[in-house]
C-alpha cells in the first residue's frame, strides 16, 4: 500500500524534473574518471532534487509571492525598502547550459545557471491589464495623467 502511495507521490516529482535527471546521468559520465554511474549518489542527487523542488514549492505557497498567470507569465511579489514590488514576467526555458566548472574541476552549474535565464520583464501596461477601463495617476508635483483602456501608462 504505501509502495503504491509512494510511487504516486514520486511520479510528478520525477515527470518535472526530467531535464535534470537527464543532467545527473550526462554530467556523472562526462566528470567521473572511471565513466560508471554511481547508483546510491545519483538516488542521492534524486532525493536531493525532491527535496529542493518541495521547499520551493512550499516557499512559494506559504509567501504567495509568485503567482502563475498562465501560458509561461508569472507575477513576482516582493518587498524592497518597505515598499511593495510587483513584476509581470514571461518565462522562456533555455536549456543551452549543460554544465559550468570552475577553475578547480568542480561542477558549480547550480550556482551560476540561475543568472542566466531567459527571462523577459513587462514594462508597459495599460488600464486593461488591471481590469479597469480608466486609471487617473496623480504625481508628487501635482500633474494628473488619465490613460483610457488601451493607452499605455507612462509617468514621467
Amino acid at each position: 500500500m504505501y509502495y503504491l502511495l509512494f510511487l504516486v507521490l514520486l511520479t510528478p516529482i520525477l515527470y518535472f524534473n526530467q531535464n535534470n535527471i537527464k543532467r545527473i546521468y550526462t554530467l556523472s559520465t562526462i566528470t567521473k574518471k572511471n565513466k560508471g554511474i554511481n547508483k546510491y549518489k545519483t538516488i542521492l542527487s534524486m532525493l536531493k532534487i525532491t527535496f529542493t523542488f518541495a521547499k520551493v514549492l512550499l516557499y512559494q505557497k506559504l509567501n504567495k509571492n509568485v503567482i502563475n498567470l498562465g501560458n509561461n507569465k508569472y507575477q513576482l511579489q516582493f518587498i524592497i525598502n518597505n515598499r511593495l514590488v510587483k513584476l509581470n514576467i514571461t518565462y522562456k526555458y533555455n536549456a543551452n547550459i549543460l554544465q559550468i566548472i570552475d577553475d578547480n574541476d568542480n561542477d558549480i552549474t547550480h550556482i551560476i545557471e540561475p543568472f542566466f535565464q531567459n527571462i523577459e520583464l513587462k514594462n508597459d501596461h495599460c488600464p486593461m491589464d488591471f481590469d479597469y477601463h480608466k486609471l487617473t495617476f496623480e504625481t508628487m508635483d501635482g500633474d494628473e495623467h488619465t490613460f483610457e483602456s488601451d493607452d499605455k501608462i507612462e509617468l514621467d
